[in-house]
């Protein structure tokens, strides 16, 4: 395996790709626009679970760690849960179309500005180097575990089938 780097490099790395992911559902730039919406979502889907799984199994695990920490690494999971909830909705049904995505859009970013200040602060004070890159290299492995296979349609909203990524 290559050098992952550090957690913290490899987070800001994933965060920028969510973004960039997330600013193609809200601006299509090519091809007929919801065939292109379409597949944005799923492959926003996609990347926005296998990065919350992974962070969860690895960063959010060693912020429980850290002591008065487990609170606030359950918050940083439910939102998750939420972010994931909303794209579903999304990906479900057109309806309100644009409150939903700027609801996703507010709380992605919240979720990973707050990330990246306050947490990652908590953490770069309570883990050495070399736990930072064991977690990187962690972080690379179980992303790639839950990368191979999703549950996809034919159907927005409808997952009835499984494709390989």
């Amino acid at each position: 395996m290559t050098n992952a780097g550090d957690i913290f490099e490899i987070l800001k790395a994933e965060h920028a790709d969510l973004r960039r992911l997330l600013e193609e559902v809200i601006e299509p730039t090519e091809g007929p626009a919801a065939g292109i919406l379409d597949a944005k979502l799923l492959e926003l889907r996609s990347a926005l679970i296998s990065h919350d799984r992974a962070e969860e199994a690895v960063f959010y695990e060693a912020l429980k760690n850290v002591p008065n920490r487990t609170e606030l690494a359950e918050t940083k999971e439910e939102e998750h849960h939420m972010t994931e909830a909303i794209l579903e909705d999304l990906i479900a049904s057109r309806e309100d179309w644009d409150a939903k995505l700027a609801l996703l859009k507010n709380h992605m970013e919240g979720h990973i500005a707050e990330e990246e200040t306050s947490v990652f602060a908590i953490m770069q004070s309570s883990i050495s180097t070399e736990q930072s890159e064991q977690m990187a290299r962690s972080f690379v492995q179980q992303k790639g575990a839950f990368l191979p296979m999703h549950s996809v349609s034919d159907q927005p909203g409808d997952a009835t089938s499984t494709v390989v990524l």
